[in-house]
């Protein structure tokens, strides 16, 4: 029966996808996948593209088919706080594949460090209409067609067949594709060992968690913890840190303060600042966080932005943590400083990247508090000028599932602010918007995040007739009674 679907297929001109139950993974040949994930710029090409789409429509189904054991870099080290298995995988697999996509920094290192430990095999491939590195170009490249909308199927099926022939010759001898190679003449590759016997415990305890983290399964995250006696104390230190990031996901905030609070305090110099983001996460995020917590959660991110001035997104966390603090003061008086502080920490990322539209609302509403609140007039012209443009990158937004619901919230928020600022919004205009959010029918934690922010901006003072036309349509749009 198999055969006979294979060969109608065949004859079709479809694409096959073969996977043998009997082959044991641990014993094929081993890809590493370096390249970057999630939504990134593309310099060259002046758009925004969704790396991670490369990766599941194209990369997965080709290396299924060939039957590699491979690995990608976030897969293996979640959240970037455990780095000895990246490098691992990097000096140990047969094949490293390159994606180029967005000039990504992180894979322009994991590159040069592959074609200095083996002399192959490596294959790069990159997006059709960018140009690979001077220093990259004389090297084998597979090119897949992918714009602003993503890989098309037929797209994805053709960079798969080129891509499938250079798997099959994975593990061959005589390979040698290094750069270093073709300049030095190496008599000898690095003799390479690690620093400690490898650990299969501890390895088999990550992938355990690493499921677990996919199956958003907290209680089995905790269940290896519960299996890690004997692990050294680094390693449990780790583990215990990379549970904490996994129950942080899940709202599992006072589960995950602890077991993040070690690596915290062990890691002085910020080597693994997601570790610390993540904590103060944990600190400020849970519904009446007190002000001790926040004071702490505070001073943690600015420590990581002292110390990681380049870690993403840090100013953002401290602007959430000063809206909080605002819900702690009963006095409007005193909220003036607090919304120029939360002001100042959204508009910094935004001001450098238009489509960073999460920044982007809340300067807007933060800016319309401040102009209709506290009269200030600056803050207003603020949040007036950079509305269209929040309004359009969260409507782009909106074509990506992943970003649906908040993207769409956000084009709420700007028709509510608009409305607010004396713009040509009315409040017909503003329900429907959030009628339109609400239609995507998100998840009940999320929905009520967006009700909670319509309640804090009339704890700030805003009119309560828009807010409570916003509050319906959102309702309305989400199939719940007001």
């Amino acid at each position: 029966m198999i055969e006979d679907l294979t060969n109608r297929a065949e004859l079709g001109g479809l694409s096959l996808l073969r996977i043998d139950p009997s082959v044991d993974l641990q014993t094929q040949p081993r890809c590493f996948v370096a390249m970057p994930f999630g939504r990134k710029s593309d310099a060259q090409r002046r758009i925004e593209v969704d790396c991670d789409q490369v990766y599941e429509k194209v990369l997965v189904p080709a290396l299924e088919n060939a039957q590699l054991n491979y690995r990608r870099a976030d897969e293996e080290i979640d959240s970037g706080i455990v780095l000895e298995p990246m490098i691992e995988w990097i000096a140990d697999a047969d094949l490293v594949i390159g994606d180029l996509g967005t000039g990504n920094f992180n894979v322009g290192w994991e590159l040069g460090l592959r074609h200095l430990l083996r002399p192959g095999q490596t294959l790069l491939i990159e997006p059709a209409g960018t140009t690979a590195p001077f220093d990259l170009a004389a090297l084998r490249h597979v090119r897949y067609r992918q714009d602003e909308k993503g890989i098309a199927d037929d797209a994805a099926v053709e960079a798969w067949a080129a891509v499938a022939p250079f798997l099959a010759d994975v593990g061959r001898a005589g390979q040698n594709d290094s750069p270093v190679a073709a300049v030095m003449d190496v008599q000898h590759w690095p003799e390479i060992r690690r620093r400690s016997v490898r650990d299969v415990r501890w390895e088999s305890l990550r992938e355990r968690l690493a499921l677990a983290r996919d199956l958003r399964d907290g209680s089995q995250m905790l269940a290896v913890l519960d299996d890690a006696a004997g692990l050294s104390e680094e390693h449990l230190r780790l583990l215990r840190a990379e549970i904490g990031v996994g129950l942080v996901r899940l709202g599992r905030f006072h589960e995950a303060q602890p077991l993040l609070h070690e690596i915290v305090v062990a890691d002085r110099d910020v080597e693994r600042p997601d570790a610390h983001v993540y904590y103060a996460q944990s600190l400020y995020r849970p519904g009446g966080a007190p002000s001790a917590d926040l004071d702490d959660a505070e001073a943690v991110l600015k420590n990581v932005l002292v110390r990681r001035p380049g870690h993403p997104e840090v100013r953002a966390l401290l602007g959430a943590v000063v809206k909080r603090r605002l819900r702690l003061l009963a006095d409007p008086g005193a909220r003036r400083g607090l919304l120029s502080a939360a002001l100042s920490y959204y508009r910094y990322d935004v001001e450098r990247d238009l489509n960073r539209y999460y920044e982007g609302v809340n300067v807007v509403g933060v800016g319309t508090v401040l102009s209709l609140i506290y009269d200030d007039e600056p803050a207003g012209q603020l949040g007036r000028e950079l509305l269209p443009a929040v309004r359009v990158a969260a409507t782009l937004a909106s074509e990506r599932p992943d970003e649906r619901y908040w993207a769409l919230a956000s084009v709420a928020e700007c028709a509510l602010c608009s409305h607010l600022l004396g713009g040509p919004t009315d409040e017909g205009a503003v329900r429907s918007a959030y009628r339109v959010a609400g239609a995507v029918r998100p998840p009940d934690g999320d929905l009520d995040s967006t009700l909670t922010q319509l309640a804090f901006l009339g704890f700030l003072g805003l009119p309560e007739p828009p807010l409570g036309q916003a509050r319906t349509g959102l309702l309305e749009g989400a199939g719940r009674s007001s």
